[in-house]
């Protein structure tokens, strides 16, 4: 159990001094582009260093563990593993900055930037489609709204699925002066609003996209 704990942890080291290693060349090469400060480029050095003393001290430990140790050895290679441990977490926590952990489960549907490409803080890197919540959007006039209050279900056709489905109305709301039909006549009329209605299918379907059309029809 001791050797192989030695192991695990030298094949931990030596992955962390791979990563900084990877990580210095890459910022040595964009020190010398003007891209990065000098003091990115020593910090990944440093990290780079501290992962190389680790991956020795782990390996070493490793070794004599096979070979067998004296007391006196055993403790001092148990000093320079926790030395060696410290340097893959400072290597750890260098990486966490280089990956992106996404809000929530989804499709990834476009990525902006190329490989390669800098990108500044906070620039959007991707746009995800939370897949698992999906609506439909009406935009409809006040006078249809007797028939879309809130909770009610309705019966909506999807076109291209060839598929009627149910759902149920979860929003309503007023889309503001913008979107209000103005009435023309001086008699008989009157200014109607716009309201935008969001209906839920009861049931997953698992083949409706954004961008699809769905069909009300209106009861009569």
């Amino acid at each position: 159990q001791i050797i192989q704990s030695a192991y695990d942890l030298w094949q931990q080291a030596l992955a962390a001094r791979n990563i900084s290693e990877k990580t210095y060349n890459r910022m040595e090469n964009l020190y010398k582009q003007d891209v990065v400060s000098e003091q990115r480029r020593d910090e990944a050095k440093a990290a780079f260093e501290a992962a190389k003393a680790g991956e020795s001290a782990a390996r070493s430990q490793y070794q004599m563990a096979k070979e067998g140790a004296q007391k006196q050895d055993k403790e001092s290679s148990q000093a320079m593993v926790d030395a060696a441990a410290g340097g893959v977490m400072e290597v750890q926590a260098l990486l966490q900055d280089q990956y992106l952990t996404a809000p929530y489960d989804g499709e990834i549907d476009v990525i902006y930037p190329h490989e390669s490409e800098l990108v500044s803080l906070g620039t959007p890197i991707m746009s995800l489609l939370k897949i698992q919540d999906k609506w439909v959007t009406f935009n409809v006039r006040e006078q249809l709204l007797g028939k879309l209050t809130m909770g009610t279900e309705i019966e909506i056709e999807i076109p291209s699925l060839e598929k009627k489905v149910k759902g149920t109305v979860y929003y309503v709301r007023d889309m503001g002066d913008y979107a209000a039909w103005r009435a023309t006549k001086a008699t008989g009329e009157w200014d109607s609003r716009t309201f935008q209605v969001k209906v839920r299918p009861n049931e997953p379907v698992d083949d409706l996209r954004p961008g699809m059309t769905v069909i009300w029809h209106k009861p009569n």
